[in-house]
């Protein structure tokens, strides 16, 4: 029996996933101060707002896609052969479950693997407010946004309240 912070370790040096959040208003994210500091580097990185219509590019190669499962205990999971339970990958403590996670597996590592993500199918491109504006990542972004008639924001700390506010670029 494997305890399950080593599986999902394990697992994810073999997978690539990819996390997005379901929501109908784009400003829970956008605004969502926990979650710029979490996965977007302490605000150093960015955030994509894609429609609807990318959910079939990222079904394409994904090996399992399911909602996040929000639960209060972890899971010891047995390891079967080549492989192991998915189970993990889709479980988060029940803390977590503000984020209303979706998941997509992918059996290789790589953006190969994952697709590219067409531009049609990306609304809008949010860059952290600490994000490096000198940054090669940086430029690759705001170009790619040019190029295809992305709208890109940056973000910035409100001066008077706890949230962040998009300023065109």
């Amino acid at each position: 029996v494997i305890h399950y912070h080593e599986q999902v370790k394990r697992y994810n040096t073999r997978r690539a996933i990819i996390c997005l959040v379901k929501t109908d208003d784009a400003n829970y994210v956008r605004q969502n101060l926990l979650m710029w500091s979490h996965y977007a580097d302490s605000h150093r990185g960015f955030c994509v707002e894609y429609k609807d219509s990318i959910k079939k590019p990222l079904l394409k190669n994904c090996i399992d896609n399911r909602p996040i499962d929000y639960k209060k205990e972890l899971v010891e999971i047995d390891e079967c052969g080549d492989g192991y339970e998915l189970d993990p990958i889709f479980r988060k403590e029940e803390r977590w479950d503000y984020e209303k996670e979706e998941r997509f597996l992918y059996e290789e590592v790589g953006l190969h693997s994952l697709g590219n993500h067409p531009a049609e199918c990306i609304n809008a491109i949010y860059l952290g407010c600490n994000i490096d504006n000198k940054s090669k990542c940086y430029q690759e972004i705001i170009e790619f946004a040019l190029k295809n008639g992305i709208k890109c924001y940056q973000m910035t700390k409100s001066p008077i309240y706890y949230e962040l506010i998009p300023q065109d670029i």
